[in-house]
């Protein structure tokens, strides 16, 4: 919080009947640091496809380049070099026109400029998406996957495949209707019959090249665990960004073998949200999330090179600090050495009797305050900013007497301390009550002059300053403005 005056830091509680009781720890501020980047060598793609690889469904897409552009962008974002990627996708063909028509470009790409002797890391092979099923040509699409991988094997030896499956039609597509529905099972049939044909073209890679160097990218599959939620164009059949976003994140993971968490959206269309939960999706699915070229010291199968390491010494936050090659005080999962500290200005943790440094106001007899008192005595825990594992603090209880109901409190303002400018106040709090009847309230609050019993318009005082108050029973009684005219948790 900012302030122009100075003004104490005040505790209170206000309550019918019952008892609040409250823990405060003042903190540091911190910032947070930034993972320092690195890259590895860039990588050689060659992509074979059709509109599914194209990205037509998705003016984004289209526009950027399709899948191998957003690979492209995956894999800067993920803290790689930039690979060299060459897209030979023609819209509307199979594998076999690209295996008569299209091999020109395993030896001369036209997408980059290759050194001299160059080879193919991968090639990512995408069929007609109808051709694996019952419908289509399987035989056909295993013969011609294989053949064509074998043309870039014959210039690349080293050269991985990967078969990128592809993805049912959308519900309420044509072929699910009717007594002569090709598919009467559905998205789910289609999809199994592409799954069960791009598993045996990736054995029949294997066996045939004596290799097991194929492997499939189950972009099919991630859709389907989503429940085809919005994956597709408006023609039920191409994708739409999001689609293509999935696809592209199934292929990134399985060609770098790792998982896609954290990484951007990409698309201007997609939120940070259906990022994240679209990044669940492939991880679920990517084949080798895990099989890492790089370090990987936490073993939670992303690189090093993605993590935070905000003191750049090539070694991930968290593993300075579990290593004990950092230290966390705070346990805030930022390495000591990396916090801004600020200087903390006042705290007390009530660990002993600090009575005399507060003033104490309290609107009756049964308002009383408690310093370094044992929460333990009364089975509650350690407070999560505490040190050591102490269970003392500050009890504040109000209308601990009995009689008639009436509104009373109590406040603790540390006596004598002022501050100015910048800073923050933090604390951890305890509430609860003897009663349901009863609402309670806890406030804290700043630029209060220390004097006044602050709290709500039950309590009869001249309340100054700034406040929260919280209940602990969901109570806070409507107010008197538009924008507060419901019962809520904090007011």
């Amino acid at each position: 919080m900012s302030s122009r005056r100075r003004n104490g830091l005040g505790v209170g509680r206000i309550a019918a009947r019952g008892a609040a009781r409250a823990l405060v720890l003042c903190v540091v501020a911190v910032l947070i640091g930034l993972p320092a980047a690195q890259a590895d060598d860039p990588l050689t793609l060659l992509f074979y496809g059709n509109s599914f690889t194209l990205g037509q469904g998705s003016t984004e897409a289209e526009s950027m380049g399709g899948v191998p552009a957003v690979v492209q962008a995956l894999a800067l974002a993920g803290g790689h070099a930039v690979p060299n990627v060459e897209n030979a996708a023609v819209s509307g063909q199979t594998l076999t026109y690209h295996l008569n028509n299209n091999v020109a470009v395993i030896s001369n790409p036209q997408d980059f400029t290759p050194d001299p002797g160059f080879q193919w890391d991968y090639v990512i092979l995408q069929g007609y998406s109808m051709r694996p099923t019952h419908i289509g040509e399987l035989n056909q699409f295993r013969v011609d996957l294989a053949a064509l991988y074998g043309v870039v094997r014959s210039h690349s030896p080293g050269a991985g495949a990967v078969l990128f499956e592809t993805w049912a039609r959308a519900p309420g597509h044509s072929v699910y209707i009717g007594v002569d529905a090709s598919f009467p099972g559905g998205p789910a049939q289609m999809q199994e019959e592409l799954r069960a044909g791009y598993r045996q073209a990736e054995q029949d890679v294997d066996i045939s090249l004596a290799a097991d160097r194929a492997i499939v990218a189950p972009v099919g599959d991630a859709w389907e665990d989503t429940g085809w939620d919005n994956l597709h164009s408006t023609d039920l059949y191409h994708a739409n960004s999001r689609g293509t976003y999935l696809a592209a994140l199934v292929i990134y993971g399985t060609i770098y073998s790792e998982s896609v968490t954290g990484l951007p959206k990409i698309f201007a269309s997609l939120s940070g949200a259906e990022a994240a939960e679209l990044q669940a999706y492939a991880d679920a699915v990517i084949p080798r999330p895990c099989d890492l070229a790089v370090t990987d010291c936490n073993s939670n199968c992303v690189p090093d090179e993605r993590e935070a390491d905000c003191n750049s010494n090539g070694i991930p936050d968290d593993c300075d600090i579990d290593g004990g090659a950092s230290d966390d005080c705070n346990a805030n999962a930022i390495p000591d050495e990396c916090e801004q500290i600020l200087a903390t200005v006042w705290s007390d943790d009530f660990d002993t009797d600090t009575s005399a440094a507060w003033t104490i106001i309290a609107g009756g007899s049964g308002d009383l305050a408690t310093f370094n008192f044992d929460y333990g005595s009364v089975s509650i825990p350690s407070a999560p900013n505490s040190r050591g594992g102490t269970t003392l603090g500050l009890r504040l209880e109000a209308n601990t007497t009995t009689g008639a109901a009436a509104a009373s409190g109590i406040c603790a303002y540390p006596t004598g301390m002022w501050f100015d400018g910048d800073f923050s106040l933090q604390w951890d709090m305890y509430i609860s009550w003897d009663s349901p009847e009863p609402t309670e309230h806890a406030c804290f609050g700043i630029n209060h002059d220390g004097s006044k019993l602050i709290g709500s318009a039950e309590i009869t005082s001249d309340c100054d300053g700034v406040y929260f108050a919280a209940s602990g029973d969901g109570g806070v009684a409507a107010g008197n403005y538009p924008t507060d005219s419901t019962i809520k948790d904090y007011n």
